[in-house]
């Protein structure tokens, strides 16, 4: 693991990277996760865990450092982060802690940006949006059971 996510645009039919962002996570961490919000201009990545704790980080995608993170929210490997499909600012996180979180990027305040934790009580695999509005939550987790809220 070198610490780089590189993003490339499908669309434009072009064979070099987009932009590439080089970072090494704190305490040598690797990235487990990424995703871009609806804008592609917002970039959030998790990390495994060292020393039980990880990290959930924030970077405007053109720059090259994070601009904010979330360090303890989760006590395991970030294994699943994804943002809201049409909210910018709303984004689920999933760990092998068995917890999701529902988090307000708008927020400043970083107690208040964090608006639900759901327990699915086993190891995170992957977590998204759905519904006609998109308002629930879904969660899989590694041993295959299947969770749904209302956010």
């Amino acid at each position: 693991m070198d610490g780089c996510i590189q993003c490339h645009d499908l669309r434009t039919g072009a064979v070099g990277r987009v932009y590439s962002l080089r970072y090494r996570p704190p305490g040598d961490r690797c990235f487990c996760s990424f995703d871009l919000d609806c804008t592609g201009k917002v970039l959030v990545a998790g990390t495994d865990a060292r020393d039980g704790d990880s990290s959930v980080l924030i970077w405007d995608a053109r720059q090259s450092s994070p601009l904010d993170g979330f360090e303890e929210i989760h006590s395991d490997d970030v294994t699943q982060v994804k943002f809201h499909p049409t909210r910018k600012d709303q984004l689920l996180t999933g760990s092998t802690d068995g917890l999701v979180c529902v988090l307000d990027l708008s927020e400043p305040d970083k107690e208040n940006a964090l608006i639900s934790v759901l327990n699915s009580e086993s190891s995170v695999n992957r977590v998204g949006f759905f519904g006609l509005d998109w308002d629930c939550v879904y969660c899989l987790t590694h041993v295959e059971s299947f969770y749904t809220w209302h956010a």
